[in-house]
């Protein structure tokens, strides 16, 4: 049998900044009716480093993007402005604010600003929302 005590001596981790980003803002632009996985745009690095995370810091409020590991910033759900356009500058564009972090001590900011194009005024008359009519049913057996 043996004791251990453990103390904290702080719940504090500091970041060291260092730019990782090789910008401070970068740009995109999809259309309203995107499909999830749809690639927004790629955030560029300035030094190839595997051990980067990358996190949606604000703007974000509908969980409508994501941030795969190498970068790429992509849809996970069809973007509507309709629904929620609170999170945008206009009616037609979206900002995000990114961090980027490696090896868990440096950190790194950047704004991503999305411009959203409209396929029609009406989203009910995109084409993604336009199903096809089927008049008969074929069953095989």
């Amino acid at each position: 049998y043996m004791q251990l005590k453990i103390e904290l001596i702080s719940n504090n981790i500091e970041y060291l900044t260092e730019s990782i980003f090789d910008s401070n803002q970068y740009t995109g632009t999809i259309r309203e009716d995107s499909l999830p996985g749809t690639i927004v745009t790629t955030l560029g690095l300035k030094n190839k480093n595997p051990m980067v995370e990358f996190f949606i810091l604000n703007g974000d409020h509908m969980n409508q993007f994501s941030i795969s590991n190498d970068g790429k910033v992509y849809t996970r759900l069809i973007v509507d402005l309709t629904i929620n356009p609170s999170n945008s500058l206009s009616r037609n564009q979206i900002v995000l604010d990114i961090i980027a972090v490696s090896n868990n001590k440096y950190k790194s900011f950047a704004k991503l600003k999305i411009n959203i194009i409209k396929e029609s005024g009406n989203i009910l008359e995109s084409s993604y929302n336009q199903r096809p009519i089927c008049t008969t049913q074929n069953f095989i057996k």
